[in-house]
């Protein structure tokens, strides 16, 4: 169960620690749920800032809860108050099935080099950090062509504007497709990224990154 509170509140720490409030209400909804008792409750708020709250909430508690504890957090989450509903919204998005980091890695041939037929499944799921790590560090100075192609909506100028403060281009590469994936959710899938990498004629890093011929994807 700590896997999935890994692969699913990771992504969101971020935004946890800027968003998350440990009211009395969501207390009394973790206790309700058989989540938390009250000295669980008293030591979380010997902490004196939220992101130590968050810290041993998450991986001191209720990530050893047992199966089903995370779904249990998000509608706790989603009964408190509306402050909570874009955090409890954000992690249900990501409690769908993904395919590990190393999915990838299995599409290649046996010389590690040949990419195979994958599943249209595959095709539309959320791309993994590992893989646009791969096409960051690949795009160079056409980062921002990429953008302007990579749907379900391509960034505007202003936006790609706000990357070109990161150091060099792979940052900014990186920046953009971390934004755009954040933006996005379960619309960030593998096909978006791809059919930007192809409009722009990067065929060698669809390949290197997804371990797909690039015609594979429509």
């Amino acid at each position: 169960m700590a896997d999935e509170w890994r692969r699913v509140v990771q992504p969101e720490l971020v935004f946890l620690h800027d968003n998350f409030i440990f009211s009395p209400g969501l207390q009394n909804s973790l206790q309700a749920r058989n989540l938390l008792s009250e000295s669980d409750i008293e030591d979380i708020n010997t902490e004196k800032t939220t992101h130590a709250k968050v810290h041993k909430l998450i991986w001191t508690y209720l990530s050893k809860r047992g199966p089903g504890s995370l779904q249990k957090f998000i509608e706790a989450l989603e009964e408190d108050n509306p402050s909570q509903t874009a955090l409890a919204k954000r992690l249900k998005s990501r409690l769908q099935p993904q395919e590990d980091d190393s999915s990838h890695e299995c599409s290649l041939g046996a010389s590690g080099s040949e990419p195979v037929a994958r599943s249209t499944e595959f095709i539309h799921q959320r791309t993994t950090r590992k893989e646009r790590i791969e096409v960051a560090k690949r795009l160079g100075k056409k980062w921002r062509r990429v953008g302007q192609e990579l749907g379900p909506e391509p960034f505007e100028d202003y936006e790609l504007d706000a990357f070109e403060e990161k150091a060099d281009n792979r940052d900014r590469a990186q920046a953009m497709l971390d934004a755009w994936n954040e933006k996005h959710l379960k619309q960030a899938t593998r096909r978006q990224l791809i059919l930007a990498l192809k409009a722009e004629g990067f065929g060698g890093i669809i390949k290197a990154a997804f371990g797909l011929n690039p015609d594979e994807v429509n």
